[in-house]
């Protein structure tokens, strides 16, 4: 599903990732690993084709990322940043986001399905009413998390997934995400415990 080769990722001319090479299969669970500041987001960047490699080969579900498959790959591809918001004022607006590009639309969930995703989510259905500046950061997460599941896509990248998270809501969503055979994931972690229930751990700090 996703196969990276001798990946480069330059800023300023100065090379913060050489030589990256991974592959993930069809419904394996993958994570980046590696200290903050290591470049982990710039990989998951560069594979939705919003950072330019300055070396390399991407090809993901059989095509290599350009910008003339660009878009098919993206309309396979769910995707979940590290900072959640978006200048957003209401949950849910973040949570129906994503279903305002056109890539997704076809894919708008009903109202039965975001009330049993925010459940499994361990989340009240009501929290939909709140502003944004009324949730906590594990709560913003969730329901960001609770939005890439509803896009009912093949492929997820997610940016840092449990960091605001508890003990006790992490192995929510990590039961969630990594024991869906159906999903292929790439997350980019620095927590131990996610880590710990991936197929695959790449640890980047051996491509700098």
């Amino acid at each position: 599903m996703i196969e990276v080769k001798d990946l480069e990722i330059s800023y300023s001319g100065k090379s913060i990732i050489n030589g990256l090479t991974f592959h993930v299969p069809e419904g394996y669970k993958a994570t980046l690993k590696g200290r903050s500041g290591s470049g982990k987001s710039s990989v998951l960047m560069s594979l939705l084709g919003f950072v330019k490699p300055a070396n390399g080969i991407i090809k993901i579900n059989g095509y290599i990322l350009n910008d003339s498959t660009i878009r098919k790959i993206r309309s396979i591809t769910a995707w979940v940043p590290q900072e959640l918001g978006f200048n957003l004022e209401y949950t849910h607006e973040l949570l129906l986001l994503p279903f305002s590009f056109r890539l997704n639309k076809s894919s708008y969930p009903t109202q039965v399905e975001i009330n049993n995703a925010l459940t499994d989510f361990g989340l009240n259905p009501d929290i939909l009413e709140k502003s944004l500046k009324e949730l906590s950061g594990g709560e913003k997460q969730r329901i960001s998390l609770c939005s890439a599941l509803l896009q009912k896509k093949p492929l997820l990248f997610l940016d840092e997934p449990t960091s605001a998270l508890d003990a006790k809501t992490k192995s929510i969503v990590t039961e969630i995400f990594l024991q869906n055979k159906n999903l292929t994931l790439l997350s980019a972690s620095h927590d131990d415990m996610w880590a710990k229930y991936n197929d695959l751990v790449i640890d980047i700090t051996k491509y700098h």
